[in-house]
């Protein structure tokens, strides 16, 4: 048994892997490294992948590691970009989109009218 486990482990009724309740319950105070060498290194990969990386900045301090990344390569010139290149892949394998609001529903999410800005 893992001490002090976390919650979300104990609804978890069966693991396909033996390695994923340790990796889950690890990751409760598991900090991400974001360096610039791994930047580096993400952008070697990402660029071999021939992909894009989504940024979330939640600091001015990753404005930072964003400038260093936008000097390494080319990013999607907007979310829309995104969402249209893998709309068109799930299109080539089959797969139908599902609607914004068919979104909203399968994510539990309330959408935008219920967010008191």
């Amino acid at each position: 048994m893992l001490p002090q486990q976390l919650p979300v482990l104990d609804k978890i009724k069966e693991h396909k892997f033996d390695w994923e309740p340790y990796y889950l319950n690890m990751s409760e105070d598991f900090i991400f490294p974001n360096t610039f060498k791994t930047l580096r290194e993400f952008c070697l990969f990402f660029s071999e992948e021939r992909t894009k990386p989504e940024f979330e900045i939640y600091d001015a301090g990753m404005l930072n590691n964003l400038a260093f990344l936008l000097e390494k390569g080319t990013l999607a010139k907007s979310s829309a970009e995104q969402v249209e290149k893998i709309i068109r892949i799930g299109k080539e394998h089959g797969l139908e989109p599902a609607t914004p609001n068919e979104a909203r529903e399968i994510l539990a999410l309330k959408g935008i009218e219920e967010i008191g800005f």
